[in-house]
C-alpha cells in the first residue's frame, strides 16, 4: 500500500518543502555504500513527500520502491526527475549540482559503477549547470533586490491573511523565514554578504522589524515587552490527522537545527520534552525575532 499521502494545505503553507526535500534527496545517495538513506523505515515522512510529488498509484509507488531498492541507479533516475519537476529555486539546484559533483568523483573511484550510470550523472550534471545559468542570467536581467522584497511582501500577506492560522506566532515566523531563506531574499542575502555585507545586513534588519509588527500583533503586546513563552508557542491544532501532517512536517523541514546553536528552531520544530538550556522561557517579540532571523540566516 502506497504511503499515505501528505495534506495539500501543509506544502502550501510550507512551500520551502519540495526544495528542501530534492537536495536531502541528493545528499542521502552515498556511492561509497551503495545505497540511499531514504530506503530506511523511519524516513516513512520522506517516503510520503516523494510519493506526493511522483504520483498516488500503487503501480507508481512500487516503481519508486523498486528503483531505491536497486541502488544508486535507480536513486540517480529520481533525483533527475525530482531535479527537473520539483527544483526550482537558485539555492537548491546550486546544493543539487554540488551533491552530484561529489558524485560524479565517487564513482569515478569506484571501478563497478556501469558507463551508463556514469552518463547518466554527466547528463544530469549538465542540465543542473544549464539551469543555474538561466536562473543567474535571470538574476542579473532582473533586479534580484526587488524579486527580494516582492517575495518579503507575499510571506507576510500570507501570514497576515491567515494562512498560516493552524501554528504558533513562533512557528509562523519559523515557516515565513524559512520560505525567505530558500527563496530571492535569501540569494540576495547570501550573495550580497560576499560581496555587499551593508545591503544585506539592510534587508535582514527589515526582514527582523517586520516579524516584530506581526508577532506584536498575534501577542497583543509591545516590542519589548517579555511574556512568557508559550504565548509564542501555543498551537492551535485541532484534527489529529492534520497535527500529525503539521507536526511530521515542521521535524523534517528544522531537523539541521540543533539545542545549543539554535534554541528557539529548535524547540519550535522539533518540540523537544526538554528545552534548551539557552531558550529563554520568558522573552519579548524583539527577542524571538532577532533570533530566530540570527539562526535561519547565518546557518551553515
Amino acid at each position: 500500500m502506497p504511503p499515505v499521502e501528505i495534506k495539500n494545505d501543509v506544502f502550501r503553507a510550507m512551500n520551502f518543502l519540495p526544495e528542501k526535500f530534492v537536495v536531502d534527496f541528493a545528499n542521502g545517495i552515498d556511492v561509497a555504500r551503495d545505497h540511499i538513506r531514504f530506503q530506511r523505515e523511519n524516513d516513512k515522512f520522506l517516503m510520503r513527500i516523494l510519493n506526493g510529488f511522483s504520483g498516488k498509484s500503487a503501480r507508481r509507488q512500487n516503481e519508486i520502491n523498486q528503483s531505491l531498492a536497486d541502488g544508486v541507479e535507480g536513486a540517480l533516475k529520481w533525483l533527475t526527475e525530482l531535479a527537473h519537476s520539483v527544483a526550482k529555486t537558485n539555492y537548491a539546484l546550486v546544493k543539487v549540482n554540488e551533491r552530484v559533483a561529489v558524485i560524479q568523483k565517487n564513482v569515478i573511484d569506484l571501478a563497478h559503477y556501469s558507463a551508463e550510470t556514469r552518463q547518466k550523472l554527466e547528463a544530469l550534471s549538465v542540465q543542473l549547470h544549464s539551469r543555474i545559468d538561466q536562473l543567474s542570467h535571470e538574476i542579473n536581467r532582473i533586479d534580484i533586490t526587488q524579486k527580494a522584497k516582492i517575495q518579503l511582501d507575499h510571506v507576510f500577506d500570507k501570514w497576515g491573511a491567515g494562512r498560516l492560522n493552524h501554528f504558533s506566532p513562533i512557528t509562523k515566523c519559523y515557516i515565513t523565514l524559512e520560505e525567505l531563506y530558500w527563496g530571492n531574499f535569501g540569494d540576495l542575502c547570501r550573495s550580497q554578504i560576499e560581496n555587499n555585507q551593508t545591503l544585506a545586513q539592510t534587508m535582514l534588519e527589515n526582514l527582523a522589524n517586520r516579524l516584530i509588527q506581526q508577532l506584536t500583533k498575534e501577542a497583543d503586546t509591545t516590542a519589548q515587552q517579555r511574556v512568557g513563552l508559550s504565548t509564542w508557542t501555543n498551537q492551535h491544532i485541532t484534527s489529529e490527522q492534520i497535527a500529525t501532517d503539521w507536526i511530521e512536517a515542521l521535524n523534517y523541514a528544522g531537523d539541521w537545527a540543533e539545542p545549543d546553536p539554535h534554541p528557539f528552531v529548535f524547540t519550535t520544530t522539533q518540540m523537544p520534552n526538554q528545552l534548551p538550556v539557552f531558550l529563554p522561557r520568558i522573552c519579548s517579540a524583539e527577542r524571538v525575532a532577532e533570533a530566530m532571523v540570527s539562526e535561519i540566516f547565518e546557518r551553515n
